[in-house]
């Protein structure tokens, strides 16, 4: 999130710094052009997170609720981020395809 300063000086490292968050956040722009993560929510405040159609977690409690503030927010790929961050590092390159 960029944060705003007096000084246009500030204002200018505030926005570099933002520029490179976003490059390491994502470097191949798979969030921002395939859009892998899905989610569905459920009854007593839970919701199911989806990576290509599968299940891989559930939220609860402040994870929902941090779930519901970024749904509000309307931005496609601040909602990818956070769940591509919520759900931790479970891809790692070895797993199998099951046909």
């Amino acid at each position: 999130m960029l944060q705003t300063f007096w000084s246009p000086r500030l204002r200018l490292k505030a926005k570099i710094i933002n520029y490179r968050e976003i490059i390491l956040e994502d470097k191949r722009n798979i969030l921002r052009d395939d859009q892998p993560f899905a989610y569905k929510l459920l009854k007593n405040e839970k919701a199911q997170i989806y990576y290509n159609n599968k299940m891989v977690k559930i939220l609860t409690r402040k994870d929902y609720a941090n779930l519901i503030r970024v749904i509000d927010a309307d931005d496609a790929y601040s909602l990818q981020l956070f769940m591509a961050k919520v759900t931790g590092n479970f891809k790692h390159g070895n797993e199998k395809i099951n046909k």
